[in-house]
Protein backbone atom coordinates (compact mmCIF):
# COMPACT_ATOMS: atom_id res chain seq x y z
CA UNK A 1 0.00 0.00 0.00
CA UNK A 2 1.10 3.51 -0.67
CA UNK A 3 -0.47 7.25 0.52
CA UNK A 4 0.27 9.77 -1.84
CA UNK A 5 -0.51 13.42 -0.80
CA UNK A 6 -0.62 15.93 -4.21
CA UNK A 7 -0.95 19.81 -3.28
CA UNK A 8 -2.71 22.46 -5.34
CA UNK A 9 0.51 22.95 -7.21
CA UNK A 10 1.01 19.25 -8.21
CA UNK A 11 3.70 18.62 -5.60
CA UNK A 12 3.45 15.27 -4.66
CA UNK A 13 4.43 13.60 -1.09
CA UNK A 14 4.70 9.99 0.23
CA UNK A 15 3.71 9.67 3.52
CA UNK A 16 3.32 5.89 3.28
CA UNK A 17 5.68 3.69 3.71
CA UNK A 18 7.68 6.52 5.00
CA UNK A 19 10.07 4.77 6.85
CA UNK A 20 13.01 4.66 4.60
CA UNK A 21 15.44 2.40 6.00
CA UNK A 22 12.67 -0.55 6.59
CA UNK A 23 12.13 -3.78 4.23
CA UNK A 24 9.50 -3.45 1.25
CA UNK A 25 7.41 -5.55 3.71
CA UNK A 26 7.09 -2.27 5.57
CA UNK A 27 4.40 -1.24 3.13
CA UNK A 28 2.38 -4.31 3.48
CA UNK A 29 -0.92 -4.40 5.47
CA UNK A 30 -2.72 -7.61 6.62
CA UNK A 31 -6.36 -8.22 5.60
CA UNK A 32 -8.38 -6.40 8.25
CA UNK A 33 -5.65 -4.40 9.42
CA UNK A 34 -5.98 -0.70 10.41
CA UNK A 35 -3.88 1.71 9.81
CA UNK A 36 -3.21 5.60 11.19
CA UNK A 37 -1.03 7.48 9.00
CA UNK A 38 1.06 9.31 10.75
CA UNK A 39 1.04 7.67 14.12
CA UNK A 40 1.50 9.40 16.95
CA UNK A 41 4.74 7.79 19.11
CA UNK A 42 5.99 5.74 15.69
CA UNK A 43 6.53 8.05 13.02
CA UNK A 44 7.87 11.26 14.22
CA UNK A 45 6.03 13.55 12.26
CA UNK A 46 2.69 15.37 11.86
CA UNK A 47 0.75 16.10 8.95
CA UNK A 48 -0.18 19.84 8.58
CA UNK A 49 -2.18 21.12 6.20
CA UNK A 50 -1.46 24.89 4.90
CA UNK A 51 -0.36 26.79 1.81
CA UNK A 52 -0.51 26.60 -1.22
CA UNK A 53 -4.12 27.37 -1.07
CA UNK A 54 -6.51 25.18 -3.18
CA UNK A 55 -7.80 22.00 -4.08
CA UNK A 56 -5.75 19.06 -2.87
CA UNK A 57 -5.93 15.35 -3.13
CA UNK A 58 -4.71 12.10 -1.02
CA UNK A 59 -4.60 9.36 -3.26
CA UNK A 60 -4.30 5.73 -1.59
CA UNK A 61 -3.07 2.76 -3.48
CA UNK A 62 -3.35 -0.82 -2.44
CA UNK A 63 -2.65 -3.42 -4.57
CA UNK A 64 -2.07 -7.63 -4.35
CA UNK A 65 0.87 -7.32 -6.71
CA UNK A 66 4.39 -6.42 -4.45
CA UNK A 67 5.16 -2.94 -5.37
CA UNK A 68 9.01 -3.80 -4.74
CA UNK A 69 10.22 -1.72 -7.50
CA UNK A 70 8.27 1.21 -6.91
CA UNK A 71 9.47 1.13 -3.17
CA UNK A 72 13.03 0.24 -3.77
CA UNK A 73 13.04 3.08 -6.05
CA UNK A 74 11.43 5.52 -3.08
CA UNK A 75 14.02 4.55 -0.60
CA UNK A 76 17.04 5.93 -2.87
CA UNK A 77 15.21 8.53 -3.35
CA UNK A 78 14.87 9.18 0.06
CA UNK A 79 18.66 8.31 0.49
CA UNK A 80 19.93 10.76 -2.06
CA UNK A 81 17.46 13.64 0.19
CA UNK A 82 19.01 12.48 3.21
CA UNK A 83 16.30 10.81 4.59
CA UNK A 84 17.35 7.47 4.52
CA UNK A 85 17.13 6.34 8.44
CA UNK A 86 14.31 8.04 9.55
CA UNK A 87 10.55 8.24 9.01
CA UNK A 88 9.12 11.24 7.42
CA UNK A 89 6.97 12.22 4.28
CA UNK A 90 9.11 13.05 1.68
CA UNK A 91 8.50 15.13 -1.34
CA UNK A 92 8.88 13.01 -5.01
CA UNK A 93 8.27 16.05 -7.29
CA UNK A 94 12.13 16.12 -9.41
CA UNK A 95 11.17 12.30 -9.34
CA UNK A 96 7.64 11.92 -9.76
CA UNK A 97 8.15 10.30 -13.14
CA UNK A 98 10.39 7.42 -12.10
CA UNK A 99 8.26 6.99 -9.10
CA UNK A 100 4.94 6.61 -11.61
CA UNK A 101 6.85 4.38 -14.26
CA UNK A 102 8.05 2.08 -11.19
CA UNK A 103 4.41 1.82 -9.81
CA UNK A 104 3.07 1.26 -13.44
CA UNK A 105 6.56 -1.20 -14.02
CA UNK A 106 5.15 -3.25 -10.74
CA UNK A 107 1.38 -2.97 -11.49
CA UNK A 108 2.12 -4.66 -15.10
CA UNK A 109 4.44 -7.09 -13.92
CA UNK A 110 1.93 -8.46 -11.53
CA UNK A 111 -0.89 -8.87 -14.28
CA UNK A 112 1.59 -10.38 -16.36
CA UNK A 113 2.71 -13.04 -13.73
CA UNK A 114 -1.20 -13.25 -12.83
CA UNK A 115 -3.89 -15.75 -13.38
CA UNK A 116 -5.31 -14.10 -16.19
CA UNK A 117 -2.12 -14.19 -18.84
CA UNK A 118 -3.66 -16.94 -20.46
CA UNK A 119 -6.72 -14.51 -21.75
CA UNK A 120 -4.70 -11.47 -21.73
CA UNK A 121 -1.92 -11.37 -24.05
CA UNK A 122 -0.09 -7.87 -23.96
CA UNK A 123 2.24 -6.76 -26.43
CA UNK A 124 6.12 -5.80 -25.17
CA UNK A 125 5.13 -2.13 -25.03
CA UNK A 126 1.86 -1.98 -23.80
CA UNK A 127 2.12 -2.01 -19.62
CA UNK A 128 -1.63 -3.45 -18.43
CA UNK A 129 -3.26 -3.40 -14.79
CA UNK A 130 -5.15 -6.00 -13.89
CA UNK A 131 -8.29 -4.41 -11.76
CA UNK A 132 -8.57 -7.51 -9.75
CA UNK A 133 -5.40 -6.44 -8.07
CA UNK A 134 -5.59 -2.85 -7.44
CA UNK A 135 -7.55 -0.47 -5.50
CA UNK A 136 -7.33 3.17 -5.34
CA UNK A 137 -8.88 6.31 -3.58
CA UNK A 138 -8.40 9.57 -4.09
CA UNK A 139 -9.93 11.68 -1.66
CA UNK A 140 -10.27 15.49 -2.53
CA UNK A 141 -9.91 19.00 0.07
CA UNK A 142 -9.52 22.53 -0.41
CA UNK A 143 -7.13 24.34 1.73
CA UNK A 144 -8.00 27.16 2.82
CA UNK A 145 -7.01 31.03 4.71
CA UNK A 146 -8.20 30.41 8.15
Amino acid sequence: MSILVIDAEGEMTVIFPNDWSASETAALIKPKQKLVVPQAGRDGFKLTIGEPLGIAEALVIASTTPLRTSLKALQTIAKSKGLGNRRSPMAVNDDLLEVTDNLLNDLDAGTRNGDNVATTELPDNVRGIDTRKLAAMAIAFEVLRS
